[in-house]
């Protein structure tokens, strides 16, 4: 990825380079059908990026008299890096509403102005998350509040306005007049959707995660 030299697929580098360079200034430009994939890509990456902080840490740091104690110094820093890297890439896809609701001229009650509402839950619940101590405490109840409003929301969205599901007088009953699988498939995509809804929640809730359902 680093290396400079024309060898070895030297322009797919330079492009993914100057898509991560127009992805960083995307919000004072149009959002491109390009730039709007790759942001929704790289919020897969979430776990990625917080084991890529931990590899760093844990290999700049090494200290072979003192092993045991390796997990303890950089679970901190991972989660850290986790987090900014998660309200960055949240804050970013706001914005880009914004960016859209103003080249179209209209924004109020609109898809993208409907959209921010995703990001703005998943934003608060990934605080909540953050600043949570372990205790049953009002954190934690805001953030299951937060939690449910926030998947509720976007699993409606996934059906309703990214699948066009969720209709009422058509031929197959809450799906759509037109379909190119068997209804049962649609079906169990809806049942899927909303067990992935729910661990995205958790992707978001790393603290959480952590000390709350013991993931490691």
């Amino acid at each position: 990825m680093l290396n400079p030299l024309p060898t070895k697929y030297h322009q797919s580098r330079v492009y993914i380079f100057k898509t991560m360079g127009e992805i960083l200034v995307s919000p004072f430009f149009p959002i491109t059908t390009v730039i709007g994939w790759y942001t929704d890509q790289m919020q897969s990456l979430i776990t990625s990026f917080g084991d890529l902080a931990y590899s760093i840490c844990y290999f700049t740091s090494l200290d072979f008299d003192n092993y045991s104690s390796k997990n303890n110094i950089c679970k901190r820093p991972a989660a850290i890096a986790s987090f900014v890297y998660v309200l960055w890439l949240l804050t970013l896809k706001t914005l880009h509403c914004f960016r859209k609701g103003y080249d179209n001229k209209k924004f109020l009650c609109t898809t993208d102005f409907w959209a921010i509402f995703k990001y703005v839950f998943s934003f608060i619940t990934t605080i909540l998350s953050f600043i949570w101590t372990g205790s049953t405490d009002g954190i934690f109840i805001a953030w299951i509040i937060f939690t449910i409003l926030g998947t509720a929301y976007a699993y409606a969205w996934d059906l309703k306005v990214d699948f066009g599901l969720l209709n009422r007088r058509v031929k197959h009953w809450m799906l759509r007049n037109k379909i190119m699988y068997a209804p049962l498939v649609y079906y169990l995509i809806i049942i899927g959707n909303l067990a992935l809804r729910l661990v995205w929640i958790l992707t978001l809730s790393p603290n959480i995660a952590q000390k709350g359902f013991g993931s490691p």
